[in-house]
Order: C-alpha cells, then sequence, then structure tokens
C-alpha cells in the first residue's frame, strides 16, 4: 500500500508539469470561397493565402530573363509609335493593344503587278484580333474605340497609331454570297488581284464611299441548290456608319439591328474568360 501512494504522488507530479506541445497553425488547411473576381485584361483570379483574399490581377509582363517588365501605356486621341510584339495599355480605360506581326505585300521593284500592294499590321485588342493596312484598311473598330493607322514603317516593325473613343454607335449589316462569282465585288473591277476577298469588298465599298470598320466572315453549310443564284454557303458582316444604311440595303446587304448575344463564357488555357461578341455570336479568340 504504500509503493501505490508513492506511485500515485509521482504520477501527480510528473503529469502536471509536463508541457504539452503547441499547437502548429501550419498543420490546419485554409479552405477559401471558390469565387473570382474578374480583371481589366479579361483574367480571373481566386481567393489565396491566409486572409482568403483576392490575388492581384496581372498588370505587368515577363522577359525572356525573367524580369518584369511594366507595359507602357498610351492616351486616347494621342498618336504613339507601337513595335512588333510590343504590348500598350490604357488602364483608365480598360483597352489593351499589342502589335502581333508586320506583313507586305508591296510589288518588288523588279515585276509590272496588277496591285502595287500594300504595308499592314496585324494587332491584338483586348483579345480581338485585327487587321490595319495603308492602303485597304486604315481604319477599324473596336467595341467603343476606333482605331487609325497613320504610318508604318516595314523595316523596323514600327506602326504610328491612334486610338479614340467613338462618338457614333456603329451597325452590323450582313449579306449571303450567291455562287458563281455574280456577287458585286466579284465583278467589280476585275482586273485587279487583291490580296483576298475581304480586302475586295472593303475596296469595292470605298469605291461606293462606304466606310467599313469592322468585316467578319463565317461558313454556314447553307447551300441548298447549284443556281448562280442559290448562297454558296457563307456569310460576310460589316460595320458601318448607320447613315450608309440606305446604299446597303440598295446594294444588297441587311441591316442585322441589336444583337442580344448570351451570356454565357469560354475559359481559355492561360485562365482568362472570353464571352461572345458581335456580329455572329461566336467566342471572342484567347489571348496567346
Amino acid at each position: 500500500m504504500k509503493y501505490l501512494s508513492i506511485l500515485i504522488i509521482l504520477i501527480l507530479v510528473f503529469g502536471c508539469t509536463t508541457q504539452l506541445p503547441p499547437l502548429n497553425k501550419t498543420n490546419y488547411t485554409i479552405a477559401c470561397t471558390q469565387e473570382a473576381k474578374l480583371c481589366s485584361d479579361g483574367s480571373a483570379v481566386g481567393r489565396t493565402g491566409p486572409n482568403c483574399e483576392f490575388a492581384a490581377c496581372p498588370n505587368s509582363i515577363t522577359s525572356d530573363e525573367n524580369q518584369t517588365q511594366v507595359l507602357k501605356t498610351f492616351e486616347l486621341d494621342k498618336s504613339f509609335t507601337i513595335s512588333e510584339n510590343e504590348t500598350l495599355t490604357n488602364q483608365a480605360e480598360d483597352i489593351t493593344i499589342k502589335a502581333v506581326s508586320f506583313t507586305s505585300s508591296l510589288c518588288p521593284a523588279d515585276v509590272i503587278c496588277i496591285w502595287s500592294g500594300e504595308l499592314g499590321v496585324n494587332l491584338e485588342v483586348n483579345n480581338e484580333t485585327v487587321y490595319l493596312g495603308d492602303v485597304t484598311r486604315k481604319t477599324v473598330n473596336v467595341s467603343s474605340y476606333q482605331i487609325d493607322l497613320l504610318s508604318i514603317d516595314y523595316e523596323s516593325k514600327k506602326a504610328d497609331i491612334v486610338i479614340s473613343k467613338t462618338s457614333e454607335s456603329k451597325v452590323w449589316f450582313l449579306i449571303s454570297p450567291v455562287q458563281c462569282g455574280t456577287n458585286n465585288w466579284q465583278t467589280w473591277n476585275s482586273e485587279m488581284n487583291y490580296s483576298s476577298e475581304e480586302v475586295r469588298i472593303i475596296a469595292w465599298l470605298s469605291n461606293q464611299s462606304i466606310v467599313v470598320y469592322n468585316l467578319r466572315h463565317r461558313e454556314t453549310d447553307e447551300m441548298v441548290c447549284l443556281s448562280c443564284s442559290c448562297p454558296r454557303g457563307d456569310r460576310v458582316a460589316i460595320l458601318v456608319s448607320p447613315s450608309d444604311n440606305v446604299r446597303l440595303e440598295t446594294l444588297g446587304w441587311t441591316e442585322l439591328g441589336s444583337l442580344a448575344c448570351t451570356k454565357d463564357a469560354k475559359v481559355c488555357s492561360d485562365g482568362s474568360i472570353v464571352g461572345r461578341t458581335a456580329p455572329f455570336c461566336e467566342f471572342e479568340n484567347c489571348s496567346g
């Protein structure tokens, strides 16, 4: 009995004085809500970290040397120079522009050409791909902005550009081309060899004093007969000023009117999100 009492006393003494190991907070997993925040460049960021705060939106680019470079900026209504593979942004307007590539279809000096050709630049404007040419397409509209090409230096791969907000809303007109090459733009100025049918359409409409701010083409597979008056299975849409509606309707084009595309979105491989846009309510191109 004596030894049992001593054992109980020892257990009480050492049991009360021994300290438990402190809790390690890193052993706990924090589960943040799965909501996301859309950034101005179209990408999405989620909540992260111990406080479940939204991650910072991307506002810089990283060079090949893994050094971060802040995006250069431009101002509306002021000309700026952009080089190939360069990206400029106007954060106040949520618009970003990148010069993807420069093109030249100029006729060589030792060759007799039907068309002298032009210099062009392919741009990405808020993930939408557009083309500007110094002869056929000096102006293009993207959303509520007008982009004007001032000049191109093909040797140094640079372009002078002005971006401004459009003061007049533009409208889309649509046409379903017919077979047998009998469309107005195909029979017009047939001796000229244009680089593409799109360029020919823009040149033909320009000859009608109609400025095209954007042009889209889509295959539809709606050909139902073999007559030359039957549709050939595609549609062409152009963005123009509303003041040109009477002339375009006379030429066989139909105004699309107000478009209500569905609000669904597509997640791109880089995590950014794009929606459907006019005139065919197709998803915008993913960046990169």
